[in-house]
């Protein structure tokens, strides 16, 4: 998907908070790039606005074929538009193959037969690559090409370019299968999603919603959406936990609080709820139920725990969001468990939590924090007042070693920060665990943070993630 790059933060002293110091896209930080393409064979590669495959992917890869052009197990799906007057009419196929970038080795070709192109609308192909051979190492690339002495003088349109190695359960746009596999054998029994502050965004245009700016200085493309981490659910009988946005966003200078919406515009956060809940449990008769069932789930999904947001406490507007929210969801579906991801943490207020709802609190901290939260959960309820609410501990890690002022520098310093697992954090871990485990009729549900991390990509080790992995499958 040709929709946005990496992006980097720093600080700049002329200025308050952060700012943009690095983006692959000079112009339009996050903005789309062709850093991960090339032209073989002296087609011009560049991006198009004018010709959007639909209205949330709005720029398209364009290829000029010069006019002296001659010719040149993973599934590949990728969409395409011709270019009047000739609309590709020549074009016999397209060619997929999987080649080394170091050296000529073609590891593998498929072809695709084409009868006709469309300057109208754009068409989405794919094909099945079984490829048998070992590559020597992981610097490859896939290869999409077209015969030159056929469509030579002509121009395409491509987005939606993906190829992807056999998944778990074989679900389309599913999860890498040994990821699944690994995920599968620590038996969970319930999932997260879409996440934190993934959900928030750096502002409300850009929160969890489609392809957008991501929260951790890459952009997300969003492939991986609302169904696929339904389906995922599914495939591992995993109790769903949905989050939904709940009306306020981060802030990219981060010397104050994020955007909210007022209390006047809080309807329209609702109704995308209820529509985004009706998408998961709705039958076909439904508007969003039948639109599941053209995406090929006709079945509903049922959902039974709700969280209202994700760390909210960073924001003074929780205390008129979480309110209307919960009152507006409990109408529709009494039967749902809501989730409230503030308490007291908050100077400025606490957030009444209604018997028969759950507190999502998290941590990442210095091993004695954990330590000494050993008996944090005995007698909860009663402490606090809390009379009928349960706990859910969202996220937890140890993120640094102790430090003499016993505060987090979530900035990184290389001498305080753990990136790698230790023995002391999985003690301190644990024995904050054994805490919560002595009270489970109070800390009902619990799970380490973040789940996965891609060492290829991602350049800032946030903490220690559960499973983490490079883009070479062995």
């Amino acid at each position: 998907m040709l929709v946005g790059s990496t992006s980097t933060f720093g600080m700049d002293v002329q200025f308050p908070g952060q700012s943009i110091e690095y983006s692959e896209n000079p112009t339009i930080p996050f903005g789309p790039t062709l850093t991960g393409w090339r032209s073989i064979g002296g087609a011009k590669l560049s991006l198009d606005t004018l010709h959007p495959l639909s209205d949330a992917l709005t720029t398209v890869m364009r290829v000029d074929v010069p006019i002296n052009a001659t010719g040149e197990i993973y599934n590949a799906s990728f969409y395409v538009l011709a270019d009047p007057p000739n609309d590709g009419a020549n074009l016999t196929g397209f060619d997929l193959s999987l080649r080394s970038n170091l050296t000529e080795d073609v590891w593998h070709t498929t072809k695709i037969p084409v009868q006709n192109l469309s300057a109208f609308e754009y068409l989405q192909f794919g094909a099945t690559l079984e490829n048998t051979v070992n590559a020597p190492d992981s610097n490859n690339s896939f290869a999409l090409t077209m015969n030159g002495s056929e469509i030579a003088g002509n121009t395409f349109y491509f987005d939606l370019i993906s190829l992807f190695p056999e998944t778990y359960k074989n679900r389309a746009n599913g999860l890498r299968r040994d990821l699944g596999q690994n995920i599968k054998d620590l038996n969970p029994r319930f999932l997260r999603f879409p996440g934190g502050n993934n959900l928030e965004g750096y502002s409300i245009q850009s929160r969890w919603i489609r392809g957008r700016v991501g929260n951790w200085e890459y952009y997300n493309t969003n492939g991986f959406g609302l169904l696929e981490f339904l389906e995922w659910t599914k495939d591992m009988e995993l109790e769903p936990v949905l989050a939904i946005y709940a009306g306020y966003s981060l802030y990219i200078k981060s010397t104050s609080e994020g955007a909210s919406y007022p209390e006047d515009h809080l309807d329209e956060i609702l109704q995308d709820t209820l529509d985004e809940l009706e998408y998961c449990m709705g039958n076909t008769s439904t508007h969003y139920g039948a639109l599941r069932a053209q995406h090929g789930h006709s079945e509903p999904f049922q959902i039974r725990y709700v969280e209202i947001g994700n760390e909210d406490w960073f924001s003074s507007t929780y205390d008129y969001r979480f309110p209307y929210l919960y009152e507006g969801l409990k109408k529709a579906y009494p039967n749902v468990t809501l989730i409230s991801t503030a308490f007291n943490e908050n100077p400025d207020y606490n957030i009444s939590i209604p018997s028969g709802g759950f507190w999502d609190t998290h941590h990442y901290q210095q091993p004695t924090f954990f330590l000494e939260q050993f008996d944090y959960f005995d007698n909860w309820e009663e402490r606090t007042g809390n009379e009928g609410v349960d706990v859910f501990i969202g996220e937890y890690s140890v993120f640094s070693i102790d430090t003499p002022s016993g505060e987090v520098n979530y900035s990184d310093p290389i001498d305080e920060h753990i990136a790698y697992p230790q023995l002391l954090s999985a003690i301190a871990e644990s024995i904050y665990l054994i805490g919560a485990e002595r009270n489970p009729n109070l800390v009902k549900l619990s799970s380490y943070a973040p789940s996965f991390q891609n060492f290829n990509w991602v350049k800032r080790h946030f903490c220690i993630s559960l499973i983490s992995y490079h883009k070479k499958i062995n």
